[in-house]
């Protein structure tokens, strides 16, 4: 066996690593930590590089690699059981296979009844997939709890960041709690009949918080010009906004000009004509 046969030598090592014997015709080859020592009856002692399988060429030899056939630099192995987390089939080695295991590396753990990737033992709320904790213990998820740390408030109807149980005004519509329960109204809407109008806008109007058609004019009291008086065509004559029904004053008054001399002279002439033919229907008697 020559030197150069040895030049490319690949040793396959046994589990032990390094006791690996080769004998030949005129020599020994010992492996050792990476070397091969060559030791010839002629020519004494030669050291040689040898090569050490790598098959997924993570930079560990397949001896010393947890996971030999797929790349892991890092080793990972969550259940210390000596294969590689990337190969184990079961890596909390629990029992259940990483493909039925919602829980795979908990090994109290298997299963996730909501799907929203918290195990149902640490889930306070295993089968609602919005909701997983409740820091305030008070029954309501923190997602959905306007005061997840305190446990005596859960919602705020009109977002003035005082919990609805310490409000006065839940809905922020101007009329008290008190007061709504007493109409009859929503404390926790601020338009109870959804007509556009809010409760208070309702009582200031004298209109019915309760209907959207206080009059029942066919105008809903959001667009009604007189919501509280039966307007159908919706009249406006002098065009204030205001309904004639509910207008003290709904004709225009004429502003001073030559427009309104017009106006009181046609009203005089036709007053004129009126008493002509009076006189006239008088005499023809």
């Amino acid at each position: 066996m020559l030197w150069s046969e040895l030049t490319d030598a690949t040793i396959q090592l046994t589990d032990n690593f390094f006791d690996d014997i080769l004998t030949g015709d005129q020599a020994e080859l010992h492996v050792s930590e990476g070397l091969v020592a060559w030791r010839s009856d002629f020519w004494g002692h030669y050291y040689a590089t040898i090569e050490y399988p790598d098959s997924d060429v993570d930079g560990l030899v397949d001896a010393a690699d947890n996971c030999p056939l797929v790349s892991n630099e890092d080793q990972a192995d969550f259940d210390n059981d000596e294969i590689g987390d990337l190969c184990d089939s079961d890596m909390d080695n629990d029992g259940v296979d990483n493909l039925l295991d919602a829980c795979p590396l908990n090994p109290a753990e298997s299963v996730d009844s909501d799907s929203d990737l918290v195990c149902d033992g640490e889930d306070a709320f295993p089968s609602d997939p919005a909701e997983s904790a409740d820091t305030d213990s008070d029954g309501v998820g923190d997602n959905a709890d306007a005061f997840p740390s305190d446990p005596l408030e859960t919602l705020d109807t009109d977002l003035d960041g005082t919990g609805d149980n310490a409000d006065l005004d839940d809905d922020g519509d101007g009329l008290a709690d008190t007061l709504e329960t007493i109409l009859g109204t929503d404390p926790k809407k601020e338009d109870s009949d959804g007509d556009g109008l809010t409760d208070s806008e309702e009582i200031a109007l004298s209109s019915n918080p309760l209907s959207g058609d206080t009059d029942e004019d066919g105008t809903g009291d959001f667009s009604d010009n007189c919501p509280i008086d039966p307007n159908e065509t919706q009249r406006d004559f002098d065009e204030d906004g205001i309904g004639n029904p509910c207008d003290p004053e709904p004709y225009p008054v004429p502003e001073p000009g030559f427009g309104s001399m017009i106006a009181v002279g046609g009203m005089a002439l036709a007053f004129a004509k009126r008493q002509r033919k009076a006189a006239a229907s008088r005499l023809t008697r």
